[in-house]
């Protein structure tokens, strides 16, 4: 596999599969206190509601590239809900919504099978949630279906933006060539980037793409790895404003903490190569409705790409 591959038939191959995203509206039926990394809340929604037996048989069927997205909630100034923690420690006081309040969310799904039918299960699903988030109330307010050879981030040459809302979890193996097998690779302790550099964004982006679209694992590493090489030669940063951010993910006296630290904030990245463009746009186009990087079933690497 080569550059060729990559720059004319990846664009072209794959793909054939459809991003359904679902918006939820969750209103609040009294005071309730919410979980530190509000994704959690939509997990709930996805494993308990029988309207999203569907999505959850999807959720359920791999544990890595999973073709389930669950964002975090977002509050009615629009600001993405999850605590964060400074010197090991919360950074403010529990995430809480008042009775009446609302919140919204979205669910990101990627399937090869036929997505009006998952889109009718999921048209008009409303409930309230178990305990011990019985004071939400939950409904499906919006649906759309994107077939993903379609799908676009508005790059078309020049300049691209990259929006990072919830920490971005990019493994530094990422770009690790690809005759060193993966069993080699777990000798050592994980890690994450904390600075999106293109070619582990590409690679990450790469990597999805391939994966969502049936690729074998090794097709899947090959591709990531090249598409990351590619990228490192023939895109540029020319403007970040970037921070290392700690979220807490659970935690209480029930269970242990877990947080992950990984970057926020945006970067914008020059096209050096125009015939990279199009192969961008595809890639961030499906990072935009399905997260990048690791854990971003979860609601992790939550990113925004455009045209700048």
């Amino acid at each position: 596999m080569g550059s060729r591959f990559l720059l004319e038939e990846l664009v072209e191959e794959g793909g054939d599969g459809y991003v359904i995203t679902v918006d939820i509206r969750y209103t609040a039926l009294g005071d309730a206190v919410l979980p530190p990394f509000t994704s959690r809340v939509q997990k709930l929604l996805v494993h308990t509601a029988p309207c999203m037996a569907g999505v959850l048989q999807l959720y359920k069927s791999r544990s890595s590239f999973r073709p389930v997205r669950l964002t975090v909630l977002r509050g009615p100034s629009g600001r993405r809900l999850y605590q964060t923690l400074q010197a090991g420690r919360p950074a403010g006081p529990p995430l809480r919504v008042r009775g009446g309040e609302t919140l919204s969310g979205s669910i990101s799904i990627y399937t090869r099978g036929d997505p009006f039918r998952l889109a009718g299960e999921l048209g008009g699903c409303t409930g309230r949630l178990p305990s011990p988030l019985d004071r939400l109330g939950f409904e499906v307010e919006g649906l759309s279906v994107e077939r993903a050879r379609s799908l676009s981030a508005g790059v078309s040459s020049g300049r691209v933006e990259l929006r990072i809302h919830t920490p971005l979890l990019v493994d530094t193996r990422v770009m690790a060539p690809p005759p060193l097998r993966r069993t080699r690779l777990l000798r050592f302790r994980q890690a994450y980037r904390l600075l999106p550099t293109p070619a582990y964004v590409v690679a990450a982006a790469a990597r999805l793409w391939q994966a969502l679209a049936g690729a074998e694992i090794h097709q899947v590493v090959r591709a990531g790895y090249v598409a990351g090489r590619l990228a490192d030669a023939m895109v540029a940063e020319v403007d970040y404003r970037l921070r290392p951010t700690t979220a807490l993910y659970s935690g209480g006296p029930q269970g242990e903490a877990r947080a992950a630290r990984g970057p926020t904030g945006w970067v914008v990245y020059e096209v050096l190569n125009p015939r990279l463009a199009p192969l961008l746009d595809r890639l961030l186009g499906l990072a935009s409705r399905m997260g990048l990087g690791k854990s971003r079933s979860v609601g992790f690497g939550e990113v925004e790409a455009s045209g700048a």
